[in-house]
C-alpha cells in the first residue's frame, strides 16, 4: 500500500506518526497500521469486506492520487467506527453476573475429594478402548483440533452462502448499475422491513439471500430501470445472536455470535466437543422443537452446512457418546468411530473408508466386552454381504480386518483325496511322481480322474489332466514335470456318484437326512428306527412326500397311519428324496395365554395351563412391587357362547403381600387379564437440599403437600448470623426451570409472600456467607484511573459497600462518572438473589437503581445510530475548502518525504 494511503487511513487513529521522520522504515508503517486495526478487534478481511459494501475497493483505492483520494477520507473513517462501535457492542453483552453462572447440580449432594476421584482414575480398565488415550482420536474430534481454529474463526468473514436466512438486525447491500445508480445499505427493523428512500417498504425477514434478492428487485424495478444483471442484494452485516451451548463441550456457557456462523462455528467457540462428547447425536433445541445433527454427514457432504444455522436463543446440546467402535488393519482409514444405534458393521466400514484391496473379506475379528470378559468373534463378511445380512455391534468394539500377505512363489501343493493337504518346497526338475512319493491319498481317491492346477502369471488357471495310475505303475511317458505353484488335485469317487438320500422330520427322536439304501428295499418303519422311533406326543398319522423321478416339479403325498406300520400298504418302501413329516398331537391344541399387567414386577403375557389360579401367575410375574395393593385384583374374562355375541365380566379377587397362601387365588381360564391396581395416591419422598449458612444443611423432604421455604428454613434450625439472605437464590430442576429470583427476608418475615414459594421436589436453596462489596462494570472511565491489576477480565473493579447509595453514586466515586460510550438510561443493578434493576425516570429527574450488598452495577453501552443518509450528488461543493485540504495534506506528505530521503541518503 502507498504511504499517502497509510496516512490518511489512519492519521486520526494513530498517535506514532510523527515518528516517521524519527527514522521509522516507510515499509513498516503498512504493518503498524494493522497492527492497529486488530487492537480495535478489526481484522483486515473485514475492513476489505465493510469498504467494499461502500462500493470502496480497497485495491483501487491504494492506486489513487492524493488528491483524489482525500474525496473517500470520511466515509473511510466511518467504516473503521463503524466496525469498531459493533465489536464493543457484541463485547460489552458479555457482563458479569451477581450469582454464580454454574448451575448447581442438584442431585450431587457433595464433591469428590481429591483421593476419592485418584481412587476412581485407577480403577479404570486400560485394556477397553473407550477408557484409552486413543479415545481422543475417535473420528470427528479432529475437525475441533487447535490447527483447525484459524480456518473456522477466519470464515465469520467471508461471503454467506444464498441460503442464509435474513432477520431483525441483519444489514444488506442492495447495487443496482447501468442506467440507474445505487448503492446503499438498510438495515432489517424489528417488523421485518427495509425502508427504502422514496418507495414502499420491502418485507425481507425470513427469506434467505437468493429470495430475498428477487423480491427486492421486483419492489426496485417500479422505481429504478435496471436489467435483471444489473442488480444485486448481498448481505453487508451480519446480526448478533444469542447461543446456549451446553453438554459435553470444553466451555458451556451463553455465547454471542454473528447470526452467519453455524453449529460447527459455535462448537468452536465454546472450545470444541470433550473427549466423551457425541459428534452424530448433537442437538439444536429450538422453541420446543429439536434437530439432530451428525458431523459424519458435514465431513463427508459440506453441503449440508445450510441445516447448521442458528437462530436467536437456540440451545446446542452435546449429549455423551453412547456407542464406540474401534476398526484397525486392512482398511482405509483406522480408527475410533461414533455409531447411531442402528449401525452395524458394514456402516462401519463404510465411515472407515471401505477396505484395502489385500483385506481378507472371508471373516473378521471382532474383541468385545460380554459378563466382565473379554471375547472374541468372528464375523463372517462375505456372507453377510452377499446375503444383504446385518451384523450388530456394541458399544466397545474392536474390528480387526486381517491383511493378505504376499503369496509364497517357490512351492506346490496336493490337495483333495490325501490324508493331509500340504504344500512342498519346489525343486527343479520336480516331477508328479516326486509329489506323489511324499504323500499318502485316502482310500476314496480317485486315481483316473485327476489334474493338475497352473497358475499363469495373469493368475489365470490352466488344467493339466494326470493319469495318477500309469505314473505309480512307472510309466514316465505319462509323468508331467512340474512348475513352481502347482496344485496336485486327487478327487473322491464319490463326487463321480450321484448321492440320493430320504428325509424326516417333526416328532421324531433324530430328524434329519439319511442315506438310501442302495438295494432299495428300505421302507418307512425301517426309516423311523434308523431316526430312533417317534416321540410320545407324536399325532397317529403321518405324511410321506415323494418327488415324481421323471419331473422333480411334481411331487405326491401319501398318509401313514403309525399305528398300522405292520400293514404293506402303511409301510411302503421308499424312494430317492422321499421326505417323511410326523405331526405332533399340540399342534391341534389351541395354544392359550393369560395376561398380566399392573404393580408387578414383571408384567406381561404367559402360556396357559390347567389349574393356574392368579397365585400362580402373580408368581410367574416374580411378585407384586413396591406400591401394590394385593387386596385390589382384578381378573377381566371372555364369556363365549356358540351363536351370541362375546362379552366381558370382572372377577374380584386378593391374596396376601407376601404371596403365603396359595389357597387365596382365583382359578384361571385362557385368555383372562389379570391387572393388580396400586395404592391410591402412593409416591415416594421428595427431597430438597439447603446449602450453605443454616445450622443444618443437607437434604430433606417435604413433610407436607404444598410446604414452603420458610418451613424448610425452621426445620434447618434457621440461619446463622453469618446468613446474607440478600444473596439467597433458589435453583429448580422441575421443568429445567433453572434459578428463580427470589427475596429471602420476606419469605421468613412474611408466611404469605409471594417469595415464601412452594418448595418442589430437586429445589436447592443456596444461602452464602455475608458479602460487603459491589462490582462496578461497563462503559465508564475506570481503565484511566486504575491500574491494570486492579481491574477484572470484564473489566469491572469491586468496591466497598455504602448504605443507602444508589448506582450513581459508585459510578462517580469509583467508576470516575460514565465515559463516551456509555448510556446514563442503560444503567441497571443486578442483586446477588440475580433480580436486576434499570434506571427509572420520572419527568426530568432519573433515579439509578439502589445498591445493595453483593449488587452488580452495568453501564451499557449507546445504541448504535443509524447510518446517516448520503447527501444528494447535486448538492453544492465547497471547493475552496476542498482545495485548502488537499494543499495541506499534499505539503505535509513531501515534508515527510523528503526528510525520509535525507535520512536514508
Amino acid at each position: 500500500m502507498k504511504t499517502w494511503m497509510i496516512l490518511l487511513f489512519f492519521l486520526p487513529f494513530i498517535p506514532v506518526v510523527p515518528n516517521f521522520a524519527q527514522g521509522i522504515p516507510m515499509n513498516s508503517l503498512e504493518q503498524k497500521a494493522i497492527a492497529r486495526l486488530n487492537e480495535k478487534g478489526i481484522s483486515l478481511d473485514e475492513f476489505k469486506e465493510r469498504l467494499l459494501s461502500k462500493g470502496l475497493d480497497y485495491e483501487q483505492l491504494s492506486k489513487l492520487d492524493p488528491s483524489e483520494f482525500q474525496n473517500y477520507e470520511q466515509e473511510i473513517n466511518q467504516v473503521i467506527l463503524e466496525l469498531e462501535s459493533e465489536h464493543k457492542l457484541i463485547e460489552k453483552r458479555k457482563a458479569p453476573s451477581a450469582i454464580a453462572q454454574k448451575p448447581i447440580d442438584p442431585v450431587e449432594s457433595s464433591e469428590l475429594s481429591k483421593s476419592e476421584k485418584k481412587e476412581v482414575g485407577s480403577n479404570v480398565r486400560k485394556d477397553s478402548i473407550i477408557f484409552q488415550d486413543s479415545i481422543s482420536k475417535i473420528w470427528g474430534h479432529h475437525l475441533f483440533h487447535p490447527v483447525n481454529d484459524a480456518n473456522f474463526i477466519h470464515a465469520t468473514n467471508e461471503k454467506v452462502p444464498d441460503h442464509y436466512i435474513l432477520g431483525p438486525g441483519d444489514k444488506v447491500t442492495i447495487n443496482i448499475w447501468g442506467i440507474s445508480q445505487l448503492n446503499e445499505v438498510y438495515e432489517i427493523g424489528q417488523d421485518g422491513y427495509i425502508n427504502p428512500t422514496r418507495m414502499p417498504r420491502l418485507f425481507l425477514k425470513g427469506l434467505n439471500l437468493e429470495k430475498a434478492k428477487k423480491v427486492a428487485a421486483s419492489g426496485f424495478r417500479n422505481f429504478y430501470q435496471f436489467k435483471d444483471n444489473q442488480f444485486d442484494l448481498s448481505l453487508n452485516a451480519s446480526r448478533v445472536i444469542q447461543v446456549n451451548i451446553i453438554g459435553e463441550v470444553k466451555k458451556p456457557g451463553a455465547y454471542n455470535l454473528l447470526a452467519k456462523n453455524h453449529a460447527v462455528n459455535a462448537l468452536f467457540k465454546a472450545g470444541g466437543i470433550s473427549h466423551i462428547g457425541s459428534v452424530r447425536n448433537i442437538k439444536i433445541l429450538r422453541k420446543g422443537k429439536e434437530i439432530h445433527l451428525d458431523l459424519y454427514k458435514y465431513l463427508t457432504d459440506p453441503s449440508v452446512e445450510k441445516d447448521f444455522y442458528l437462530e436467536e436463543n437456540d440451545y446446542i446440546l452435546v449429549p455423551v457418546i453412547s456407542k464406540i467402535v474401534g476398526i484397525m488393519g486392512a482398511v482405509n482409514r483406522p480408527a475410533y468411530y461414533e455409531l447411531k444405534k442402528e449401525e452395524d458393521l458394514v456402516q462401519l466400514i463404510q465411515l472407515s473408508g471401505g477396505l484395502k484391496e489385500n483385506a481378507v473379506k472371508k471373516s473378521m475379528q471382532i474383541d468385545r466386552f460380554d459378563l466382565d470378559k473379554k471375547i472374541r468373534l468372528e464375523a463372517p463378511y462375505s456372507e453377510i454381504i452377499s446375503l444383504n445380512k446385518k451384523f450388530p455391534l456394541v458399544h466397545g468394539d474392536l474390528i480387526t480386518v486381517a491383511e493378505i500377505k504376499n503369496l509364497t512363489e517357490n512351492y506346490v501343493k496336493v490337495s483333495g483325496a490325501v490324508r493331509a493337504e500340504m504344500s512342498f518346497g519346489f525343486q527343479n526338475g520336480w516331477k508328479v511322481s516326486d509329489l506323489l512319493a511324499k504323500i499318502e491319498p485316502t482310500s476314496q481317491a480317485d486315481f483316473k480322474n485327476s489334474y493338475l492346477l497352473r497358475y499363469n502369471p495373469d493368475n489365470s488357471v490352466f488344467l493339466i489332466p494326470v493319469r495318477l495310475e500309469e505314473i505309480r505303475d512307472g510309466k514316465s511317458a505319462f509323468d508331467v514335470t512340474l512348475k513352481s505353484g502347482d496344485e496336485l488335485v486327487l478327487k473322491k469317487l464319490e463326487e463321480f456318484t450321484d448321492k440320493s438320500f430320504v428325509h424326516t422330520s417333526g416328532a421324531i427322536r433324530n430328524p434329519g437326512k439319511y442315506d438310501i439304501d442302495a438295494n432299495g428295499l428300505t421302507t418307512v418303519n425301517d426309516l423311523l428306527t434308523l431316526s430312533g422311533g417317534i416321540k410320545d406326543n407324536a399325532w397317529k398319522y403321518a405324511y410321506l412326500f415323494r418327488v415324481d423321478s421323471v419331473n422333480r416339479t411334481r411331487s405326491e403325498i401319501i398318509r401313514i397311519d403309525l399305528q398300522k406300520l405292520n400293514q404293506k400298504d402303511q409301510n411302503p418302501i421308499l424312494h430317492k428324496f422321499d421326505s417323511l413329516v410326523v405331526l405332533t398331537e399340540e399342534g391341534f391344541s389351541l395354544n392359550a395365554f393369560v395376561d398380566i399387567s399392573g404393580a408387578v414386577k414383571k408384567p406381561g403375557r404367559y402360556k396357559f395351563a390347567k389349574g393356574m389360579s392368579s397365585f400362580d401367575l402373580i408368581s410367574l410375574a416374580q411378585g407384586f412391587t413396591y406400591d401394590a395393593a394385593p387386596r385390589n385384583i382384578e381378573i377381566f374374562r371372555v364369556i363365549m357362547t356358540d351363536g351370541s355375541p362375546t362379552k366381558t365380566m370382572v372377577i374380584n379377587s386378593q391374596t396376601e403381600r407376601n404371596l403365603s397362601n396359595p389357597s387365596t387365588g382365583t382359578i384361571l381360564e385362557p385368555f383372562d387379564f389379570v391387572v393388580v391396581r396400586s395404592q391410591p395416591l402412593f409416591t415416594f419422598q421428595n427431597m430438597i437440599r439447603i446449602d450453605g449458612e443454616v445450622l443444618f444443611p443437607g437434604e430433606y423432604a417435604l413433610l407436607k403437600p404444598n410446604e414452603k421455604v420458610s418451613d424448610v428454613i425452621r426445620r434447618a434450625g434457621g440461619l446463622t448470623p453469618e446468613a446474607f439472605t440478600q444473596g439467597a437464590t433458589l435453583f429448580r430442576t422441575e421443568e429445567e426451570t433453572g434459578y428463580v429470583v427470589m427475596d429471602m427476608d420476606h419469605a421468613l418475615e412474611n408466611y404469605m409472600s409471594r417469595y415464601n414459594f412452594i418448595l418442589k421436589n430437586g429445589d436447592v436453596i443456596s444461602i452464602p456467607k455475608q458479602k460487603d462489596l459491589v462490582r462496578i462494570a461497563g462503559e465508564t472511565n475506570v481503565r484511566n484511573f486504575y491500574p491494570d491489576k486492579m481491574i477484572a477480565s470484564d473489566q469491572s473493579i469491586a468496591v466497598a459497600y455504602h448504605q443507602n447509595k444508589r448506582a450513581k453514586y459508585y459510578i462517580n466515586k469509583y467508576g470516575a462518572g460514565v465515559n463516551e460510550q456509555g448510556d446514563l438510561n442503560r444503567i441497571t443493578v443486578e442483586h446477588a438473589n440475580g433480580r436486576v434493576e434499570k434506571t427509572r425516570k420520572f419527568l426530568f429527574v432519573r433515579f439509578t437503581p439502589r445498591v445493595h450488598k453483593g449488587s452488580v452495577i452495568l453501564v451499557g453501552p449507546k445504541p448504535i445510530k443509524k447510518e446517516k443518509a448520503r447527501k444528494e450528488k447535486n448538492e453544492a461543493v465547497d471547493w475552496e475548502k476542498v482545495l485548502t485540504k488537499t494543499l495541506t495534506a499534499t505539503t505535509a506528505i513531501f515534508t515527510m518525504v523528503l526528510t525520509y530521503n535525507s535520512i536514508v541518503k
